[in-house]
């Protein structure tokens, strides 16, 4: 199992000290493995809802890493009984769409709030809608970044269930369009030309009000 450069970095930015990590969507389970090398939980959960795919990827883990705590689970991530686990808690949602990752906070919205749990998102799409989404449900903004593979952008959002004393999460990010490491300003800039192109596009069809993000991006002054 060798990831590639997006879940290295949502490996990296998961950390360590949880009792349960939750990798939703697991992509074959690559980044789960990596939260595996890393023990980074004391418990890693696998989540998918193609059978075929957790009962192929049970017994490659059993493989490879028989001696590690771990359970695969044929479930739909919005189904996830996360009440009914106690300690800290992390969630990650990783490579579907915006729209489907808005579906899955609303539903997991009711269940989780109070509990000790951080969620980590990078969806594929429609950012903003997920942004709004977390902001309308209370989510604590905990960090953002960019990052670009192959020629396309992520945004890499991690956030707290409610209650919490942390900012929300801005409309079109805030912190992320500042990294200061090495060749961020250039991602930056090709995403905030792609996005504001897209958001254009969408305000010209007639259909959708995108206006507000539209001005929140204008109001970004890039390094």
């Amino acid at each position: 199992m060798t990831p590639g450069k997006r879940l290295l970095r949502l490996a990296e930015l998961a950390g360590t000290g949880y009792q349960h990590i939750w990798d939703g969507c697991c992509d074959h389970g690559q980044l789960g493995a990596a939260l595996l090398d890393r023990h980074a939980a004391n418990t890693l959960h696998f989540v998918d809802i193609v059978p075929a795919l957790m009962n192929e990827l049970a017994q490659r883990l059993s493989q490879w890493y028989p001696q590690a705590n771990w359970q695969c689970h044929c479930l739909d991530v919005a189904q996830l009984p996360l009440q009914h686990y106690s300690g800290h808690q992390l969630l990650i949602i990783a490579g579907v769409g915006g729209d489907l990752m808005v579906r899955m906070l609303n539903q997991l919205a009711s269940a989780i709030s109070g509990l000790n749990l951080e969620l980590l998102l990078c969806p594929v799409n429609h950012c903003q809608d997920v942004r709004t989404t977390l902001r309308e449900l209370g989510f604590g903004l905990l960090h953002e970044e960019l990052l670009e593979e192959n020629r396309r952008c992520y945004e890499l959002i991690k956030v707290r269930v409610p209650p919490h004393s942390l900012a929300l999460p801005s409309l079109v990010g805030d912190a992320m369009w500042h990294d200061q490491r090495a060749g961020q300003a250039e991602v930056a800039r090709r995403y905030m030309t792609r996005t504001q192109a897209h958001l254009q596009r969408i305000q010209a069809g007639g259909k959708e009000d995108v206006s507000p993000w539209l001005d929140a991006l204008q109001a970004i002054q890039l390094p």
